[in-house]
């Protein structure tokens, strides 16, 4: 499974799902599924993609945050949290055509 991500300058791939340019779309982590809202924020000379999301966790209910930060032009990292629950890291690199 796969998830497109649009930044500023590129699209990326990392689980399940596809987000539009404005910044909200679906996506799939594991067993975490959802709704996705969020824009790019600048931190210096810095940005990444800074999300809410609102969804299901094994069919129960879940919401959250994250984030999604731009490390070369073939990745990126970044962390998805659980609101009163977990949170994961993530890395994701650009898939092949």
């Amino acid at each position: 499974m796969s998830m497109i991500v649009i930044s500023t300058r590129e699209t990326y791939e990392t689980h399940d799902g596809r987000l539009n340019p404005g910044g909200s779309g679906e996506f799939q982590f594991g067993l975490v599924s959802g709704q996705i809202d969020g824009g790019i924020d600048k931190y210096g000379d810095d940005e990444r993609f800074e999300f809410t999301w609102d969804g299901n966790d094994e069919c129960d209910p879940a919401s959250g945050s994250g984030w999604l930060r731009l490390k070369n032009e073939n990745s990126m990292d970044g962390k998805i949290k659980l609101h009163h629950a977990d949170s994961s890291k993530l890395l994701a690199k650009r898939a092949r055509d």
